[in-house]
């Protein structure tokens, strides 16, 4: 999937190994946010990523720039999982 950002956590000693990935489409949540943010419905039956040509180059980069800030936090966030106590 172009533009997906893939994490994966590493195993702690004494852990038992489980292996978990999280694909997040970086124009898949920028669409989104375009969508909640901005109020800006999806063409019908676009793609996220033709849904984003559909922006003006300007809140295409800054809506892609939150949806890479947000996939970095998820990253840190699931690079940060513990067993619960």
């Amino acid at each position: 999937m172009p533009g997906a950002q893939l994490y994966r956590r590493p195993t702690m000693p004494g852990e038992r190994k489980t292996n978990l990935i999280a694909e997040i489409s970086e124009a898949e949540l920028a669409c989104r946010i375009a969508e909640a943010g901005h109020g800006l419905p999806r063409p019908l039956g676009a793609t996220a990523e033709q849904a984003l040509a559909c922006l003006d180059p300007q809140s295409r980069e800054w809506t892609l720039a939150m949806a890479r800030a947000a996939i970095k936090y998820f990253g840190e966030c699931i690079a940060a999982l513990r067993a619960p106590n």
